[in-house]
């Protein structure tokens, strides 16, 4: 009798626990492409133009030649282009890619816009990396981004309140 009380407790136990889900089940139900905006503007006319070239591509979900158009924007203004540093991670995210150099340079574009202050998407680089991190079954990583995203009233906050409640 004794043996059967530890089964139908361990059962009961078992049964109650909610099923953490996986981290690719996290960005399965969590990751959608960023589309909030249709065009940009520049002070300079030919950047104003790259960026528009690369944000159609985006928005026409051609990511190979919109990261292309991106890519050409960093290398001619390498300092503080936050918006093609943004788009190409998100560009890049979008192509699936899997080797570990690709992943090392979504990785890093995004901590990049992040760690530029005063910029529009500091929110969405955190939201997007940390999906990017449990994508790759590093979801330890993405805590702290989350944690951040969910403490502080505004994009993404109720969205990374649930996913921490899941995974806690």
């Amino acid at each position: 009798m004794k043996n059967t009380s530890w089964i139908a407790l361990l059962f009961l136990l078992l049964g109650c626990q909610e099923n953490k889900p996986t981290d690719d089940q996290i960005f399965n139900k969590y990751y959608t492409p960023y589309l909030e905006y249709t065009s940009f503007k520049s002070k300079e006319a030919t950047l104003e133009k790259q960026l528009n070239e690369g944000l159609a591509y985006y928005l026409a979900q051609n990511y190979e030649a919109a990261f292309d158009r991106f890519s050409i924007i960093l290398e001619a203004y390498i300092e503080n282009q936050i918006t093609a540093t943004f788009y190409a991670a998100l560009c890049l995210i979008e192509m699936e890619v899997t080797s570990p150099e690709q992943k090392e340079i979504v990785e890093s574009l995004l901590i990049d816009t992040i760690n530029q202050n005063r910029n529009p998407f500091i929110r969405e680089a955190e939201w997007y990396l940390s999906l990017f991190y449990f994508k790759n079954f590093d979801g330890e990583k993405a805590l702290p981004l989350l944690e951040n995203l969910a403490k502080t009233k505004g994009t993404f906050q109720v969205e990374s309140q649930a996913i921490l409640a899941k995974v806690k």
